[in-house]
């Protein structure tokens, strides 16, 4: 989460980013909802880069938080980032 959230200071289009666990019988995997705007390929793509060598073997699947399912995810969640608003305090 610190390498994924020094990456996301650096993009003005993310205001917030969830991280959960899911579990599916046997296999589990990392969830990424991201609160964003623009690029999604270019966006996750970049995340993926950096996550991927500190998910230990396990797969991310990244959604938006825009789509039902990425809102309903983590409904009762607070984000791991979260954009500082302006002024920075």
């Amino acid at each position: 989460m610190n390498a994924i959230s020094e990456y996301l200071k650096t993009c003005k289009n993310v205001k917030a980013a969830y991280l959960k666990l899911m579990i599916k019988e046997a296999d589990k995997s990392y969830l990424l909802v991201l609160d964003f705007t623009g690029d999604k390929e270019q966006l996750f793509s970049n995340i993926a880069k950096i996550a991927v060598p500190y998910a230990g073997g396990m797969y991310i699947d990244f959604v938006p938080y825009a789509d039902s399912f990425g809102k309903s995810a983590v409904k009762a969640s607070s984000p791991f980032y979260k954009k500082r608003p302006w002024p920075f305090k």
